[in-house]
């Protein structure tokens, strides 16, 4: 199953031609009897003619892999928000079963349709396997919910590429949410300098968004490579903000309390320690009202 190929890992790849590579050799060593499980508008559908197994396609009806684009399995929705979403699945064009689905976005329908396909393959009837779905809550740290206080919930997110960004917050938007509040920490160097501009333009899709420092993990640091690429990209593409570089988490735990309010979704995004900003300030919220409380306000 190949659900999107992109450009990333930059240290070691120069070019997305050098992605599709490895990609297609993978792909080749796949048996006659295999089965490639490929997403339409993913980037990965090139795969179908470079394997000698037999290769299917799914998508979301009304997008370019729809039964007419020659997609083999569909996902018809008919609900999606935050709570999550219900759809029928369409096996070459002939409606088969429905599903219901806890974890919110249109990328978990795409998942979850993939998974059927291959499901099927194996040998388990789709409207068996269909049930099965309405109990997965999501893995930890995907739209992982932290906790709620004073009427602001935090969400935190392992998102730490472009088009995750985009998944995410979209999904967080489903929500009736007053406001939601992006809180990304780059991860690896070499990521920001090249995605730098993704990233910003990602950012605009969120009410407001706050950017850190950078994550180093791995990499050492690069001259003039800091979170502030992000912000300027982002101000490039919405020069009214509002956005804000802190690069320490306790600035952005300070800067959040003055902010929220009832009804907002801080959604802290990156592959490193930002979930703690989240923590922290769910602990800060909880402490102001204690203090509120003991002044008798």
């Amino acid at each position: 199953m190949v659900t999107n190929v992109e450009l990333d890992h930059h240290a070691h790849y120069s070019c997305l031609q050098g992605v599709k590579d490895v990609f297609q050799r993978f792909a080749r060593l796949l048996p006659p009897t295999g089965l490639l499980v490929l997403v339409a508008g993913s980037g990965g559908e090139y795969l179908a003619a470079e394997t000698p197994a037999k290769a299917v396609l799914c998508a979301l009806a009304g997008t370019a892999g729809s039964p007419a684009g020659g997609a083999s399995y569909v996902a018809a929705v008919e609900r999606m928000d935050s709570g999550g979403s219900r759809f029928t699945v369409l096996r070459d064009g002939e409606a088969v079963t429905p599903v219901e689905l806890r974890v919110p976005g249109e990328h978990n329908v795409l998942n979850a349709l993939c998974a059927l396909a291959v499901l099927e393959r194996a040998g388990v009837p789709l409207a068996e396997a269909a049930p099965c779905l309405g109990g997965f809550s999501g893995a930890a740290r995907r739209f992982q919910e932290v906790g709620r206080h004073s009427g602001v919930v935090v969400v935190d997110d392992y998102a730490h590429h472009p088009s995750e960004l985009v998944a995410t917050i979209r999904a967080a938007r489903l929500g009736d949410h007053h406001r939601v509040i992006a809180v990304f920490q780059p991860h690896l160097y070499s990521r920001t300098r090249y995605l730098q501009r993704e990233f910003g333009r990602a950012l605009t899709l969120a009410d407001e968004a706050v950017v850190t420092d950078i994550f180093a993990s791995r990499e050492e640091p690069e001259p003039g490579v800091t979170g502030k690429l992000v912000v300027d990209a982002y101000l490039a593409e919405r020069p009214s903000g509002p956005v804000a570089y802190l690069p320490r988490l306790a600035d952005v735990v300070r800067y959040l309390q003055g902010r929220v309010a009832p009804g907002d979704m801080v959604l802290t995004l990156g592959a490193g320690d930002v979930f703690h900003a989240g923590e922290e300030l769910l602990a800060a919220l909880k402490k102001r009202q204690g203090d509120l409380a003991r002044h008798g306000e």
